[in-house]
């Protein structure tokens, strides 16, 4: 009995549809979103705020090294001055610590909110155990409760083609547009 040879596109696609791979690329896009939204909470936030109350933005902090001036008469910086630029490490370490509370907050959240679930369930069981026990409901009637127990109480949205979904979004858009605006004439007339 001979062996199947794999092949290199073979073996690349048993690796990219593995489950672990697929999970890491939903979490990298889902990073770079929520890297977007944390960067816009720093920036557009809290920096005012804080440049509010220091009267400067922490970004552009800088320390001339080299003893020369750091702006020329006209008022550009000048080329010759050797910048200590700490203002921008500081930024990055104000953005740091609201990433990681972000992501402390968010997995905070979800832990409590899978703790509660497991807690509705677990009194699930032990209502069913109670039922079971006392002869109201069969095993087979127990197993399914439990079963049904245990699965999400919402269910995964019916997977719609791309035409349907092209014309929801049309329709939303013709209702967003004002019914009081009349188009423009045409300049041919």
């Amino acid at each position: 009995m001979k062996k199947k040879k794999s092949t290199f596109f073979a073996d690349f696609k048993a690796f990219i549809t593995r489950g672990n791979v697929m999970d890491l690329a939903i979490g990298v896009v889902i990073g770079g979103a929520f890297s977007a939204i944390v960067n816009s909470l720093v920036n557009d936030i809290i920096m005012p705020l804080l440049t509010l109350a220091t009267g400067d933005g922490v970004q552009g902090l800088t320390v001339v090294l080299n003893k020369v001036p750091k702006y020329l008469a006209d008022g550009t910086i000048n080329p010759e001055a050797v910048l200590w630029n700490y203002g921008n490490f500081l930024q990055a370490i104000i953005n740091f610590m609201i990433i990681a509370l972000c992501i402390f907050l968010t997995i905070r959240i979800i832990k409590r909110i899978k703790s509660v679930k497991d807690k509705i369930v677990e009194k699930e069981k032990q209502l069913i155990e109670a039922k079971l026990k006392s002869g109201e409901i069969t095993e087979e009637q127990a197993a399914e409760a439990v079963k049904a127990a245990e699965q999400p109480a919402i269910a995964a949205p019916a997977k719609e083609t791309s035409e349907e979904l092209l014309m929801q979004i049309r329709d939303l858009l013709k209702d967003m547009k004002p019914q009081d605006v009349q188009e423009a004439p045409n300049k041919q007339e």
